[in-house]
C-alpha cells in the first residue's frame, strides 16, 4: 500500500506542472482566436464582437477540458498501480517524459491553425455558396 501512496505522491508533486501548461496552450490558443477574429470576421461584420459572454462559455468549456485532461493525468499513478513496474523511478521518469513531448505539442498547435486560417482557409461565407439538395426530388435523377 505504501507503494500507491508513493506513486500518487510523485505524480501529484508534478501536477502543478501540468496545469501551468494546459494554461499557457489556452491563453494562446484565445489570444490566435481573437487575432483571426479581428482581422477575418469583423472586417466582413462589423456588427460582430466578443462579448463578455461569449469568453465565459468558452472559458467554462475550457475548464471542463482542463479538468478532463487531469483525469486523463491521473492515469498515470493508476496505470503503475496496474502495471506494477519492477523499476516505479524509471517507469515514471519514462511516462513523465512523454508529457513535456505532448505538452510542447499542445501549446503549439495554435500557430499552424492561425497560419491556415489567415492564409485564405475557406470561409463561412464561401461555404453557404455550396447549395446541398434538402430534398430528393432536388438531387440527381437515378438510383444511386
Amino acid at each position: 500500500m505504501s507503494e500507491d501512496v508513493v506513486a500518487a505522491e510523485w505524480w501529484g508533486r508534478r501536477r502543478l506542472k501540468y496545469n501551468m501548461g494546459l494554461i499557457v496552450a489556452g491563453v494562446l490558443a484565445f489570444v490566435c482566436y481573437v487575432v483571426v477574429f479581428e482581422l477575418k470576421i469583423v472586417p466582413k461584420d462589423s456588427k460582430t464582437e466578443i462579448t463578455l459572454f461569449t469568453t465565459a462559455f468558452q472559458g467554462l468549456g475550457y475548464l471542463v477540458m482542463v479538468g478532463i485532461a487531469n483525469a486523463c493525468y491521473s492515469l498515470g499513478s493508476l496505470v503503475e498501480r496496474l502495471v506494477r513496474p519492477t523499476n516505479p523511478l524509471r517507469f515514471r521518469k519514462i511516462s513523465y517524459t512523454l508529457h513535456p513531448r505532448s505538452m510542447v505539442f499542445v501549446e503549439a498547435m495554435p500557430g499552424p491553425l492561425l497560419f491556415r486560417l489567415m492564409s485564405g482557409a475557406p470561409e463561412a461565407s464561401a461555404l453557404r455558396k455550396r447549395r446541398v439538395p434538402l430534398s430528393p426530388a432536388e438531387g440527381p435523377q437515378g438510383k444511386c
